[in-house]
C-alpha cells in the first residue's frame, strides 16, 4: 500500500501554509520546505503528526538531490 506524501516549498506561510493545512485535512502527510525553521516547526506542531518539515534554501540547487534522498529516507 502506497502512502501520498506531499511536498510544500514554503509551506509554513502565505499560500503555502494554505496548501500544507488543506493536504493534513484531507489525510496527506506534508513534508514542508522553508527556511526558517523556527515557523516550519511551529505549523509542524500545530498541525500534528501528519505534517513534517526540513530547513532548507531552495536557492542551493546543487543541494536538492540530497535534500530528496534525505526526505526519501
Amino acid at each position: 500500500m502506497s502512502k501520498t506524501i506531499a511536498i510544500v516549498t514554503g509551506g509554513a506561510t502565505g499560500l503555502g501554509l494554505a496548501i500544507t493545512k488543506k493536504l493534513v485535512q484531507e489525510g496527506i502527510l506534508v513534508i514542508m520546505i522553508g527556511r526558517n525553521e523556527e515557523k516550519l516547526d511551529a505549523t509542524a506542531t500545530e498541525l500534528g503528526e501528519l505534517c513534517n518539515y526540513k530547513a532548507f534554501d531552495l536557492q542551493n540547487l546543487a543541494g536538492i538531490p540530497g535534500l530528496i534522498d534525505e526526505i526519501h529516507h
